[in-house]
C-alpha cells in the first residue's frame, strides 16, 4: 500500500474521539476534496461511535498494523522491554 500523507491528525494514546475532534476532520475533507482519512482499526472503532454524515462516510479507511521483526534477537528485546514495561505499569 503505497500513499503520500500530506497532513496528519495526531492524538494521545487511548484517545476518545470528541464531537470536535471529529467535525475537525470533516472540516479538513471539506477543504480538501481530493483527501481521505486513514486511521488505525483501533481509532475506526472508536470513530464508529460517532455520526459522521453519509456524505464523509465514504471517504474514512482504516489500515490494520502488524508487527514484523527482521532478527529473532530484535523480537527476543522487544518482548522484554514490553514485559519490564507492564511490570513497571503494576509496581
Amino acid at each position: 500500500l503505497l500513499f503520500d500523507v500530506d497532513h496528519h491528525f495526531s492524538f494521545p494514546d487511548h484517545y476518545f474521539f470528541s464531537e470536535r475532534d471529529v467535525q475537525s476532520f470533516l472540516d479538513f475533507l471539506e477543504k480538501n476534496p481530493d483527501f481521505d482519512l486513514v486511521c488505525t482499526e483501533k481509532d475506526a472503532v472508536k470513530l464508529r461511535e460517532i455520526q459522521i454524515p453519509e456524505a464523509f462516510e465514504n471517504r474514512f479507511f482504516s489500515v490494520g498494523i502488524e508487527v514484523c521483526f527482521l532478527t529473532p534477537i530484535m523480537e527476543t528485546y522487544f518482548q522484554k522491554k514490553i514485559s519490564d514495561t507492564l511490570i513497571h505499569q503494576q509496581n
